[in-house]
């Protein structure tokens, strides 16, 4: 059988690469060879500059934990921003009431 490489999966037309004996024959040319067949994934996506992604490194939970956490774990970004845009209107409130 035909060699196990890393190939881009471009029969398709989509931005991944494969990783099996099943690339097609004229990736085998010479000329062809550098640019179709590789030794990883890895390689493969990096030359066609694909974002390529490994295995999850673990299982998802079936479910959410069973509860929260004891201390707040920090300010979100939407809710910074939020205060942020709030703290710059206040000065111009501010004047508006010294005014009055």
């Amino acid at each position: 059988g035909k060699a196990v490489y890393a190939y881009p999966d471009i029969l398709r037309g989509i931005n991944r690469c494969l990783e099996d004996a099943d690339y097609p024959d004229f990736m085998t040319i010479p000329n062809n060879a550098e640019e179709y067949l590789f030794e990883s994934i890895e390689a493969c996506c990096r030359e066609h500059e694909y974002t390529c992604t490994g295995e999850p490194t673990s299982t998802p939970s079936a479910r959410p934990s069973a509860s929260p956490t004891s201390e707040p774990t920090g300010v979100p970004k939407t809710a910074a921003t939020s205060m942020a845009l709030g703290d710059a209107l206040l000065p111009e409130t501010a004047s508006r009431d010294e005014g009055a």
